[in-house]
């Protein structure tokens, strides 16, 4: 019995002497969690701090200079633009020339005479338009025309007359208009110079071209004479030339007929088949003249 006793106790106290190693191992382990745990979460704290700022150095000349992308912009599909047509010489104008001469201009008024309502008409202002119509007719007619005067400007008769030498005119026209002491004398005069200084010859070919100018004008109903006279631009002029006077001014209802744009048109219609009538059949051979 006593012994029973005493192994009773025996088991008591080594069951005893078990719990505090136990509670020291939990201690231990929770420690060690606390520990790691508190590790774990240093450097959880360590990765969270912002990260030093890095400093990139540019240098923008460098980028400035950079070569370019030579694609870039391009269009993956270009459309092909045509190649450029090939730029053409100006051809040389080969047509026959005609030299026509507005009579005036500029400072130089020519006749003045007035309507019956007082306005003022120039010489010059009649002279230019009928001009620009005979241009008109001629290159109708496949000829190049030179204008010795383009406008209201001043233009000498030598200047006239030398503009004509200087060019391969077949003829030249000098377009005017006349006047006289009685205002009853009316009609167109056609002029030409007997006393040319290039040659008689050319005088006798000027005869000619006035000849078939006062015929054609006279056939478009307007009257027409030749008449001869020392006119500078004719005297001093190397190409078969006249001098046409359309109409006389001083004369009230032929002033107005000359102002009429109808009339003009009709008048240098008649003057142009003149002159193209004298190419036609009486012009010389560049020879003869």
């Amino acid at each position: 019995m006593e012994d029973d006793v005493i192994r009773r106790e025996r088991k008591y106290s080594q069951s005893r002497n078990k719990v505090p190693g136990t509670v020291l191992l939990l201690v231990i382990v929770v420690a060690l969690c606390l520990c790691g745990f508190f590790i774990m979460s240093g450097l959880g704290a360590e990765d969270e701090k912002p990260a030093d700022p890095v400093t990139v150095d540019v240098n923008m000349e460098n980028i400035s200079k950079a070569d370019p992308d030579p694609n870039a912009g391009e269009d993956p599909n270009p459309v092909k633009e045509p190649d450029p047509e090939p730029v053409k010489e100006p051809e040389e104008d080969t047509r026959p020339v005609i030299v026509i001469d507005p009579g005036h201009g500029g400072t130089q008024p020519g006749n003045v005479a007035y309507l019956a309502d007082g306005s003022e008409i120039l010489e010059k202002n009649i002279t230019l338009p009928m001009s620009y119509k005979l241009k008109a007719d001629f290159e109708e007619a496949g000829y190049r025309v030179i204008l010795c005067r383009d406008g209201d400007v001043n233009a000498s008769l030598g200047e006239r007359a030398e503009i004509s030498n200087q060019s391969d005119a077949l003829v030249f026209v000098s377009i005017h208009c006349n006047s006289y002491t009685d205002p009853d004398v009316y009609g167109l005069r056609v002029y030409y110079e007997t006393d040319k200084e290039i040659s008689k010859e050319l005088s006798k070919t000027s005869l000619k071209l006035a000849q078939r100018v006062s015929s054609a004008t006279a056939s478009a109903g307007i009257k027409s004479r030749v008449n001869v006279d020392d006119f500078q631009v004719l005297r001093e002029n190397k190409k078969p030339s006249i001098l046409v006077e359309t109409g006389f001014m001083t004369n009230p209802e032929e002033l107005l007929r000359l102002l009429d744009d109808e009339y003009q048109a009709k008048m240098m219609k008649a003057i142009c088949d003149g002159v193209l009538s004298y190419i036609k059949n009486d012009m010389p051979k560049p020879a003869e003249q």
